[in-house]
């Protein structure tokens, strides 16, 4: 499928790059390898236009002000099994009061208890 979350939605620099969404016509085994493969050259191809393209001058900076308490943020982003979702309440001393994660690439936790490795009832 032609769906890219930087290229449909962009953030960070994924606007001032040129890259292609690689897919495959088949939805075997193989047709995934060889999406992955060229899904690694394709980054690489990305990590050079950002490495010639990035200006001199520090990588971080420090946040001026407080962010005000209770502000919400939503961000979508590309992930490697698809998009990942993020969702963040901004608490007190710049730090995060309230952080939801969503997607292939998120941990949810055990629905049932059983499966927790930290339960007695674990199976060995």
């Amino acid at each position: 499928m032609d769906i890219d979350a930087r290229r449909d939605h962009p953030y960070a620099a994924y606007d001032r790059v040129e890259f292609g969404v690689i897919t495959a016509p088949d939805g075997d085994v193989w047709s995934r390898v060889v999406v992955r493969m060229l899904e690694v050259f394709e980054s690489i191809r990305i990590i050079r236009q950002c490495l010639e393209k990035l200006e001199p001058g520090p990588l971080q900076t420090n946040l001026a002000a407080e962010l005000p308490v209770g502000r919400l943020g939503l961000s979508s982003v590309e992930a490697p099994r698809g998009e990942s979702h993020h969702f963040v309440i901004t608490g007190e001393n710049n730090r995060p009061r309230r952080w939801r994660g969503a997607g292939a690439d998120v941990p949810e936790p055990p629905g049932n208890p059983r499966h927790d490795p930290g339960t007695s009832n674990w199976p060995t």
